[in-house]
């Protein structure tokens, strides 16, 4: 139960966070609700915002919110209490500048259907109102500021509409389990009789040094700079190179351990900084210096970012103090979440239009706020529906988590993938749903060099924030990243090992008993390559066709 509640918890919390929410600010009237109103069917009641707002700040339960509370536990209204005055860091300019964001718009505009104005209109405006002048409040951007601040006497809240919301996120949730407990029966079975190899030490830091320069590239054919940390093995023989590409409003040095880790094993290491869609992109949305959390030709740009940096790779690699140091024959890409998107675009997946304008269309897209990914992989429409050739054939092997793209590139666009690609999954992962975003998709692979992690009590992130900071950042993290990324510095590793190096005393699946070795951790990894659809519909009643399709 706690579980589930996480589920709903954190995944409104996420659609809602960008409070991108919103779109262009007009002038409002100044008068702001009076009352809240909850219709269920042919049933509603209501409670005045004095009465709320008496019991947000002083605890008190008068006798009209009596009428309601007697029907609910101590720790929920000591819940609800806490959830009215929790204040979100946001100003009034941020959230200014984030109205003009697609992203928050169409999610202003799906939640607008459950709050609505007293004529039972879409709240859209009235919520983009409220939250600008909530956030000019002296306590700051909280729910109960939203409330008071909405522009109508009466705020209607369509609980029919909430309760099917929450209905696809128990019902996603469950789908979830039943695939988890698959995948784990499956990573089981395949569970070989060798003894398990000494695996610690593909999961600690190697032994060869490596040099880190950071190199600053400018394409002049796009007019693009791009940043790139790089590091050298100190080796005598040319290095395996691997590149990496990082998740939307992230940073090359996101995931600094990963890449030194590498390294330290012998491979060179390239982490690509993506200009439009990093941290500055975020701030520089805040300062008014952009319009969108990212731009839809991003999806375009950053696999064109990697194929730019591996062309002046080679360069250097003929020519300079470089000369020789690198194998460009042995080339891997390593992707999170929006980067998980650019790697499989890199070994040839490609965007399916016909199965993205489906997913997205209006009625399709409400059937499952549930996942999402979708408000970034649905702005990806606004691209000229023309054949990308983003393919780049020196990439040998992927190496993908949390990645997103069940509507980018729908089974079309996957199935013909022959690269050697390990997808890795996090069970508690609210923003790519592990069963919409990687397991369905893995299903699609026709080749049989592919292989499905999942990381139980994993979650979309892999850094915890400090004590104090946002919960929600700390529940995107999971149950204990510090464990979840030390299993992506064995799992990468095993697998360039074996893809890049072909070094087969580490092949992932026959010689090391994952499941007696890894459970040793707080946090569970099951590993399996034998996932088809077959098994996946037996399970759950459905085919993933179904359930990507947002019939869940």
């Amino acid at each position: 139960m706690v579980l589930r509640n996480r589920w709903l918890r954190y995944g409104f919390a996420i659609a809602t966070l960008p409070v991108g929410i919103l779109a262009a600010i007009r002038p409002l009237p100044s008068w702001s609700a009076e009352r809240v109103v909850v219709s269920y069917r042919l049933f509603e009641f209501s409670i005045s915002v004095s009465s709320l707002e008496a019991f947000a700040y002083e605890g008190t339960v008068d006798s009209e919110l009596q009428a309601y509370a007697r029907y609910l536990p101590e720790d929920q209204l000591t819940q609800i209490r806490q959830f009215l005055i929790q204040p979100i860091p946001l100003s009034p300019v941020e959230i200014g500048q984030l109205t003009y964001s697609s992203f928050g718009e169409e999610t202003l505009r799906f939640f607008g259907d459950t709050i609505q104005t007293g004529a039972r209109q879409n709240g859209f405006s009235g919520l983009r109102g409220a939250l600008i002048l909530a956030a000019a409040e002296p306590e700051g951007l909280t729910p109960l500021n939203v409330i008071r601040q909405f522009p109508t006497s009466t705020l209607r809240v369509d609980a029919s509409y909430a309760q099917h919301i929450v209905g696809q996120f128990n019902q996603l949730f469950d789908r979830n389990h039943q695939a988890m407990t698959l995948i784990a029966q499956l990573a089981n079975q395949e569970m070989t009789d060798f003894e398990a190899m000494t695996t610690s030490s593909l999961s600690e830091l190697g032994e060869i040094a490596w040099n880190k320069e950071v190199l600053m590239l400018f394409d002049e054919l796009r007019q693009r700079r791009i940043l790139v940390d790089f590091y050298q093995p100190l080796t005598t023989s040319p290095a395996p190179v691997i590149v990496f590409s990082h998740g939307l409003a992230a940073s090359r040095t996101d995931l600094i351990e990963l890449a030194e880790h590498l390294a330290s094993h012998g491979f060179a290491v390239a982490v690509v900084e993506h200009p439009n869609s990093n941290t500055e992109q975020v701030q520089n949305l805040l300062r008014g210096l952009a319009r969108e959390v990212t731009e839809p030709s991003e999806f375009i740009e950053r696999p064109r970012d990697i194929t730019f940096l591996l062309d002046e790779l080679q360069t250097r690699n003929q020519f300079g103090p470089r000369r020789n140091r690198l194998n460009l024959r042995q080339i891997g890409v390593v992707g999170h979440s929006f980067g998980g998107y650019t790697a499989l675009a890199l070994v040839g997946a490609s965007i399916d239009f016909t199965n993205l304008n489906h997913i997205c269309s209006q009625t399709q897209f409400s059937l499952n706020m549930a996942n999402v990914s979708l408000l970034l992989q649905c702005s990806a429409l606004q691209l000229p529906n023309v054949d990308y050739e983003l393919q780049d054939e020196r990439i040998q092997a992927a190496f993908v988590f949390n990645p997103i793209g069940s509507a980018l590139f729908g089974e079309e666009g996957l199935k013909h993938l022959s690269t050697p690609l390990l997808i890795v999954a996090g069970s508690d992962d609210w923003v790519a749903p592990p069963l919409l975003e990687q397991i369905c998709p893995f299903t699609w692979l026709d080749s049989s060099d592919k292989y499905l992690a999942l990381i139980q009590g994993g979650g979309h992130s892999y850094d915890a924030v400090s004590t104090g900071q946002s919960s929600l950042l700390n529940e995107l993290a999971g149950a204990d990243p510090a464990v979840a990324k030390r299993y992506l510095k064995l799992l990468s590793l095993a697998f360039f090992n074996t893809y890049l190096e072909r070094q087969s005393e580490y092949q992932l699946l026959s010689n090391v008993n994952y499941g007696q070795h890894f459970n040793q951790f707080p946090l569970e990894l099951y590993l399996t390559n034998a996932l088809s659809n077959a098994p996946i519909a037996q399970s759950l009643n459905l085919a993933c066709s179904e359930i990507t399709a947002l019939k869940l």
